[in-house]
Formats: C-alpha cells, sequence, structure tokens
C-alpha cells in the first residue's frame, strides 16, 4: 500500500462561521481510487462537442443559485441585461467583443469577464468562439484584482473534428438593436424583448468612483507559484460559487475531500489524470470537462509542464443535465501559449526536467 495525506475541508464564507476546520487523514492510496460506486457519478464530459448549432446556449450543471452552460457565439447577438442574477462569461476557444453600458471589452483564449446584474450587454463572436457562462444569483462579493496580474500571456487554439460555422454580417452600429430582460426565476423563453438604440447602450453607465464594474482578469496570470501545494489563486468569490485556477505540474501532493461543496473543473491546456474514489485513473485534455461530488476524495496526477485549468465549486449540490450520450463531435484542441512578460513560476517550470 502507497500512504497519502488527504485534506478534508468545508465551506468558508462571509456569512457562515467555518464549523469544520482544516482535517488532515493518513490514507492508503489505493483505497481511495476507484473504489466507490453510486448514483451521484458523472464521467467525463465534453460539453462544447453537444452543442448543435451556432449561437445556441446549452446548459450543463444547475444548483438552486448557480447555473453553467456553454455557448457558441457566431456573429452578433441581441443586448441581454440580467435583472436578478450576475454573468461570468470565461472565454474558452475563438475570440469574441463584448459591448456594455461600460464600455468595450475583446476576450482572447482564458479571459474572463464579469458583468454585474443589472448591466446590459451583446457579444460578437469569431466563426470558432465557444464561451462557459455562469450565472449566479447571489451577487459576486470578491473579484480578483486586474493589476494584480503577475503575467502577461496569450493564446491560441484550433479546433479539429468539430463542425464549421460561419458567423453572419455584423449589423450597423446605429440600426435599432433588440435587448432582451432577463430575469432568474422565469423561463428564458420568456425573456421582456425591448427596442433600443444602439448609442443608448454602449459605454453609458458609470459608478461614483468611475471605474467600470465590468471586470477582465486574465485566468493564468494570476499565480504567485505553481500549484499543487494549496488552493489556486481565486477569480471569483459569491456566497454559493467561487472560482479558481491550477497550474499544477506533477502531482497533487495530496487527495482533497470537500465536505460542504461540490466542484468541477475545466481544462485549458496540457493534460493531467483525473484519481477519485468513483475514477482509477481519467486522463483529461483540453475542453473536457469532470465532476467531483460532494464528500468524494480526489486527486490528480501527472499534469504536464503546460497544465492549465480552471476549478468552479459551488456551496450547494449541482444536478447534471447531460450525458456522454449528447456528444455530437469528437474534437480535440490543440492550444498554444505565448509568454509575453513571465512570472517567477515561469522560470521554475522552465529550469524543470
Amino acid at each position: 500500500m502507497t500512504k497519502v495525506r488527504e485534506f478534508m475541508t468545508g465551506w468558508e464564507s462571509p456569512d457562515q462561521h467555518q464549523m469544520i476546520p482544516l482535517v488532515w487523514s493518513d490514507r492508503n492510496k489505493e483505497n481511495l481510487r476507484g473504489t466507490a460506486k453510486g448514483k451521484r457519478f458523472t464521467p467525463k464530459l465534453r460539453p462544447f462537442d453537444m452543442l448543435s448549432e451556432p449561437n445556441q446556449r446549452l446548459k450543463i450543471f444547475e444548483s438552486a443559485d448557480v447555473r453553467v452552460g456553454v455557448e457558441s457565439v457566431t456573429g452578433t447577438q441581441h443586448f441581454r441585461r440580467n435583472s436578478d442574477f450576475d454573468e461570468v462569461l470565461i472565454q474558452f476557444c475563438g475570440t469574441s467583443h463584448v459591448e456594455s453600458e461600460f464600455g468595450k471589452f475583446d476576450l482572447g483564449m482564458g479571459e474572463v469577464l464579469v458583468i454585474p446584474g443589472g448591466v446590459s450587454y451583446r457579444s460578437t463572436g469569431a466563426n470558432d468562439c465557444l464561451r462557459m457562462i455562469l450565472n449566479l444569483h447571489e451577487p459576486i462579493f470578491k473579484i480578483f484584482n486586474e493589476a494584480e496580474h503577475t503575467s502577461e500571456t496569450t493564446y491560441s487554439m484550433r479546433r479539429v473534428n468539430g463542425p464549421n460555422w460561419s458567423a453572419p454580417p455584423a449589423p450597423q452600429n446605429n440600426a435599432k438593436v433588440i435587448e432582451k430582460l432577463y430575469i432568474w426565476d422565469e423561463d428564458p423563453d420568456d425573456a421582456t424583448i425591448i427596442e433600443r438604440d444602439y448609442s443608448d447602450l454602449v459605454g453609458v453607465s458609470s459608478v461614483k468612483t468611475k471605474e467600470s464594474i465590468v471586470k477582465k482578469i486574465r485566468a493564468f496570470d494570476i499565480f504567485n507559484e505553481i500549484t499543487g501545494k494549496g488552493p489556486g489563486p481565486k477569480i471569483i468569490e459569491s456566497p454559493h460559487c467561487l472560482i479558481d485556477t491550477y497550474n499544477t505540474v506533477g502531482d497533487q501532493w495530496a487527495f482533497h475531500r470537500a465536505l460542504r461543496s461540490e466542484e468541477f473543473a475545466l481544462q485549458f491546456q496540457g493534460t493531467g489524470d483525473n484519481m477519485s474514489e468513483y475514477e482509477h485513473k481519467t486522463p483529461t485534455k483540453p475542453g473536457d470537462v469532470m465532476l467531483v461530488p460532494i464528500g468524494i476524495g480526489h486527486c490528480i496526477e501527472n499534469c504536464s509542464k503546460d497544465f492549465r485549468r480552471m476549478v468552479i465549486y459551488s456551496r450547494q449540490r449541482l444536478n447534471v443535465l447531460v450525458s456522454p450520450a449528447m456528444h455530437l463531435y469528437d474534437s480535440t484542441f490543440e492550444t498554444k501559449e505565448t509568454v509575453h512578460k513571465p512570472a517567477a513560476w515561469h522560470k521554475e517550470v522552465a529550469a524543470m526536467a
């Protein structure tokens, strides 16, 4: 038997006292790999391969306060205003241009845009634009400070064996536009439709501090070190959700067991082998999503030197709304990372054998 460490955590937030301290246990590794059976097991998913047409939004996970989906943004969409929930856009493949009441933003691969509830925006995407979307009913209370990026990196990505969608011509900016008003408890098909002037919706809003409340974060430029011995740096936090990122190389040094949250990982670049009490070993590659149910011990090994992963945590149990039977394609995503301004950890990785 191989001895390993396991750490057990609860959920920390400003509105809840942490009753369970960080607990460390000594385990046998072989007893933590593929030894569990249960209805909560979810196989590896490729959600971007489930999109059947351009400009489709597909919901994949859902709890009372967190909804997770993927979308293809091909061409220019209608404006949308989420009345009572925040939205997080995660650019996975391709690029998109977002026009909002707080200005315009260009999103490249690996970048995240946080749009507070009530702010109207629309997106224009390239032919290969793929994004993950999070809708959070409870407001986000903490966002990574853009001034604290530790490096500057850009990514390119090519999808192989996927669909070939084409974007329609872009509309004229001075034309009348449609805004759709969404409410958390309403069916999206019942959104209120409003006709507006484009000039009334772009760059027209401000707050007392004069800064934009729409925030853009370069998700993989926030590391101070190589992860794997503790939590990754956080992008956002809300009462029921948080997002962090990882650049682990090799093996995570201990198994993790979460008692008051579920988590899923979006593999952005590189590869690694997921292990848990549900699975002996599952290789992951870009575009893969893996859900870890509450209370299940898990770990990752054999992370490549270019490993980049985003992990989303939900304080509430996530209902799985999709299955591998919904895969329409068998895509692979070929990524390339260009580091323009390295951080200290980049040099550590470069020095590794």
